[in-house]
């Protein structure tokens, strides 16, 4: 096959859009001409073996019902062709052409012409540019290659494309070609005259084009050497100050340079100091162009000089200078006030390096960065994390420490530096700087012990063990914790393998019966047929993925009729919800290849409540893993994605709940986004690339239904997760605990009962998705679990992570300068989609979000209990308009000696 009938015989495309034309000026009253043609819906193929091209418009490419025209004023022969697209925009047309041709496509109607697109006429496959010539050559740099570099652009048959254009570059280096664009000849080859920069090394010679995508590109490398070598210089190592006899810490670097500052190799160097000695004293300058030696001072004091020259050459480096001095002192600091990080601190004294890296600074143990420095003073800058407090400070030259080593620095936190201190040996002892009387820190107690029952408790106390009052608010218990659990935990029979079972469906669009189980008993076992009620429904509403039954117990009925569902519920879940929670958290199976999801409307929903008449609880609905058993194992199984819910009760004819029509269409709206959650995950989950192999690993109970929550604020419904949050928020840590379940499958007894504690799943899981916004699918789509699975979806440390979300809850949104803005203080410490201050109120009238303990500096008297995962908020203030005697005081919490517990403090106001 020769190259042209090679290209001939090809049926793909390669397009690029080059250029837009103008519109037409001519203006049509009352009617407007077609929108541009869209590019990326149109596909040039061929050319064929009568040289013509097959134009394909797929559906969308212009406006429906519109004329398209082409234009080729390359070809010979037939130049323009047009054609009549069809209702939905597509339209096919032949035309004469070759290879690489610009075709213009303008779409026409009665109104006139919309602007044109080009698009090109090229290969099934993207070219490579391979076949390099001029490989591996190497020159002093500034000079011409003595080969030009050349590719040869070809097929993927291997025959060379002639008519594109390529551009030459260079990476890794300097350099300039000649000519810089060049055009393929007949054999496909590009070639250019290439001449070197004034940086040395390695470089690859790349070639691009606007026209067509290279799928590859062979290697092509040349290398520039350096020019012969002009100068020895001192690059490292001079200026050091230590004692008489001292080995100086750092060496001595000496580097070898061409004219234009590249470092030359094989240099031979000698060493040659006026006081003390060197090791080595002599070596060969490496491929940077550099050798180093050690060196040992005199005995003497004062300044001394080592100079290196070239062994046998004219080159020579003198003024390799170091000092031997007596050990530094400090004689003062400046400002004495406390400094907060980031703040310079100015150090007066002695016998300092006057090269600021040469000393070395430390404030409490920390490396302090030295800005500025002469013989005399030091400017350095206060470390972060240090903590508030007086610091010792610390300054070495070479080998000598200053004295004296008592002076001291205070320091106090930034505005909103988040600092951790966790309990060392049951105890620990924070040092609070309070300059002003306004000054305010926020201190937050943490429990990281995430398991283990409501009664394994956390006791501490500050200073002394009198109770502090406590705002706190009744625990609102969910019956429904041990229902939820059942109904997302598969029975101890897996459905794992056998024969894949699919039920057999009514076509959607037509209006059907069919008969479901459904799960009537919320304290019966789901895998149980006695829990179970037959029941007929019919097919109210089908749209592209939903489906709505409704039991034929309640028809007819005016809100089931198709109109009222489709307004009210089906068409938002349809064209919305669905989307945002499969955005969100994966797709969902179609283990029954129906395509849709089915959702099913039933009074067996709301008798539910009939069983829970002690809690006074009541089921809005739910989702069942057994549905989605693909192999017939249990008998309850509708074999298909399907989850249920309620129906308005007005009279409350099922339950003693009256759901009224109206509120119960708009909860509806949260519930089916909640449930539907529950379906993506455990099909996810159980079903991994959805009927093949599955994974049994189920998400603990406490991240499923707190990613079900978010599902809801993700769709926009927002009342129910604001009614829980303030539960959270403001009943005291009795009901601040989220993740006390076991990480293993099952419900450990009265563990993550509370509707606040959902508020708090909720709550995480809202905070996770700000920061990291692609979190979601990565947490559903995942074999780990709880805890486990947060770290591994965020790539952090899970308790470092939830000590950062305590500290967020506090922070969020507040003005902590008094600027009278909000301070941003980084993703970590703030919520980006809801200001909890704002919208969490417990009560109205509430001035904060959140139960806070108040307490001040003069007498932090407080004991308490944190539960697992529990924290308490305390904020520490001035009392009396004076700050204590020391603007310094140091408070002391003692706790538990598991290391199960800490302390975050911030300071919140200055």
């Amino acid at each position: 096959m020769n190259k042209i009938s090679g290209f001939k015989q090809l049926v793909m495309l390669l397009f690029v859009l080059l250029g837009v034309c103008s519109c037409s000026e001519e203006e049509v009253v009352d009617a407007y001409p077609p929108p541009t043609p869209r590019a990326a819906n149109i596909s040039i193929s061929g050319p064929d073996d009568q040289d013509n091209l097959l134009i394909t418009g797929l559906a969308g490419a212009v406006k429906e019902d519109v004329r398209v025209r082409a234009s080729n004023t390359d070809a010979v022969g037939q130049g323009v062709v047009e054609v009549q697209a069809n209702g939905s925009g597509a339209f096919s047309m032949v035309i004469a052409g070759d290879y690489l041709d610009r075709i213009a496509i303008t779409a026409i109607n009665d109104a006139g012409q919309s602007p044109t697109v080009t698009v090109v006429a090229g290969a099934p496959f993207s070219l490579n540019l391979g076949i390099p010539s001029g490989t591996g050559q190497e020159a002093p740099v500034m000079s011409v290659l003595a080969d030009s570099v050349a590719f040869d652009v070809v097929d993927g048959d291997g025959f060379g494309v002639p008519g594109v254009t390529v551009e030459f570059s260079a990476a890794g280096g300097v350099a300039t070609f000649s000519p810089l664009s060049v055009i393929s000849d007949d054999t496909g080859r590009v070639a250019a005259q290439m001449t070197l920069g004034d940086v040395s090394g390695e470089m690859t010679v790349l070639g691009t084009s606007d026209e067509v995508t290279f799928a590859t590109t062979a290697p092509l490398t040349v290398w520039a050497r350096p020019a012969a070598a002009d100068t020895l210089i001192w690059i490292a190592g001079g200026g050091q100050v230590d004692g008489p006899g001292m080995t100086l810490i750092r060496p001595l670097v000496i580097k070898a340079e061409d004219p234009f500052g590249n470092g030359v190799s094989g240099i031979e160097v000698l060493f040659d100091p006026v006081g003390g000695s060197v090791d080595p004293d002599r070596g060969t300058t490496n491929e940077a162009g550099t050798v180093e030696t050690l060196w040992t001072l005199s005995g003497g004091m004062g300044e001394q000089q080592l100079t290196a020259v070239e062994d046998g050459g004219a080159l020579t480096a003198e003024n390799g200078i170091a000092t031997a001095a007596a050990a530094p002192t400090i004689t003062d600091i400046a400002p004495s006030s406390p400094l907060m990080p980031g703040n310079p601190l100015t150090i007066y004294g002695t016998d300092f390096c006057a090269v600021a890296e040469y000393n070395d600074v430390t404030l409490g143990g920390v490396a302090m960065v030295v800005v500025a420095a002469s013989a005399t003073q030091l400017i350095a800058t206060v470390p972060a994390g240090l903590g508030d407090g007086a610091h010792s400070l610390a300054v070495t030259v070479g080998h000598q420490a200053a004295t004296p080593d008592t002076y001291t620095v205070e320091v106090v936190s930034t505005l909103g530096d988040v600092l951790d201190y966790p309990f060392v040996n049951g105890s620990v002892t924070v040092d609070f700087v309070i300059p002003n009387a306004s000054t305010k820190y926020a201190v937050i107690p943490y429990s990281i012990k995430h398991t283990g029952s409501q009664a394994t408790t956390l006791n501490y106390g500050i200073e002394v063990a009198t109770f502090g009052a406590r705002s706190s608010g009744e625990i609102v218990r969910d019956p429904l914790a041990e229902f939820h659990e059942r109904l997302l935990t598969p029975p101890a029979e897996s459905p794992t393998s056998g024969s894949a079972v699919k039920r057999v469906r009514s076509a959607v669009g037509e209006r059907a019966v069919e008969t479901f189980h459904c799960l009537h008993n919320p304290t019966g076992y789901t895998d149980d047929i006695a829990n179970y009620t037959d029941v007929i429904a019919t097919r109210v509403y089908a749209n592209s993925v939903t489906e709505i039954w409704v039991d034929n117990t309640v028809l007819p009925a005016a809100w089931a009729e198709e109109s009222y569902i489709a307004g009210h519920l089906g068409d938002q879940f349809n064209n919305s919800d669905y989307n945002v929670v499969t955005d969100a958290f994966g797709e969902v199976t179609d283990i029954d290849g129906s395509g849709t999801v089915i959702i099913l409307l039933s009074p067996l929903i709301n008798s539910m409540a009939n069983y829970l008449t002690e809690s006074g609880g009541y089921v809005g609905g739910f989702f069942n893993l057994i549905d989605l058993d693909l192999f017939g194992i249990y008998e309850p199984s509708n074999s298909g994605e399907i989850f249920y819910a309620l129906v308005p009760d007005p009279t409350g004819q099922y339950s003693q709940f009256h759901h009224t029509v109206t509120g119960t269409m708009d909860a509806l709206r949260s519930i089916l986004a909640h449930e539907f959650q529950h379906m993506v995950n455990a099909g996810q989950r159980h079903h991994e690339d959805y009927g093949n192999q599955p994974h049994t690993n189920t998400e603990s109970l406490w991240l499923n239904e707190g990613l079900s929550h978010l599902a809801e604020d993700l769709c926009g419904y927002h009342d129910q997760n604001v009614a829980r949050v303030g539960l959270y928020l403001h009943s005291g840590n009795t009901a601040q605990t989220v993740m006390v379940m076991d990480e293993t499958v099952g419900l450990e007894p009265a563990v993550g009962n509370s509707l606040s504690q959902r508020g708090g799943a909720f709550l995480l899981c809202r905070y996770l998705e700000d920061r990291w916004p692609d979190i979601t699918n990565r947490l559903s789509g995942s074999s780990y679990r709880g805890m486990a699975n947060v770290a591994n979806a965020s790539g952090e440390d899970f308790d470092e992570v939830y000590k950062q979300w305590m500290a967020a809850i506090y922070l969020d949104d507040r003005d902590l300068n008094g600027d009278g803005s909000a301070d941003d203080l980084g993703p970590e410490y703030r919520f980006s989609s809801h200001n909890l201050r704002t919208e969490y109120l417990y009560a109205p009238g509430d001035s904060d979000a959140l139960a806070i303990y108040d307490l001040t500096f003069e007498v932090p008297a407080l004991s308490s209990t944190l539960l697992p995962s529990s924290m308490d908020y305390i904020t520490f203030r001035v009392a009396g308009g004076m700050p204590p005697a020391g603007n310094t005081k140091s408070i002391t919490f003692n706790g538990p000696t598991t290391g199960e517990m800490g302390i975050l403090v911030v300071r919140v106001a200055q």
